[in-house]
């Protein structure tokens, strides 16, 4: 969110943002609410799983 932040000041200076991702919005603004941590996930999509590395 620190990128978005970064890349986006300009423009919010003269214009509106809409966060529809509440939890992304609230870390912008208290960065210490998560943290990041790496690791794996499965996704099962359709009865087919999905490896992935975050």
């Amino acid at each position: 969110m620190k990128a978005v932040e970064n890349f986006g000041s300009p423009w919010l200076e003269q214009n509106d943002m809409t966060f529809h991702d509440l939890l992304a919005g609230a870390c912008l603004f208290e960065p210490k609410l998560c943290e990041f941590q790496r690791g794996y996930i499965d996704v099962e999509v359709k009865n087919v799983i999905v490896k992935s590395q975050l």
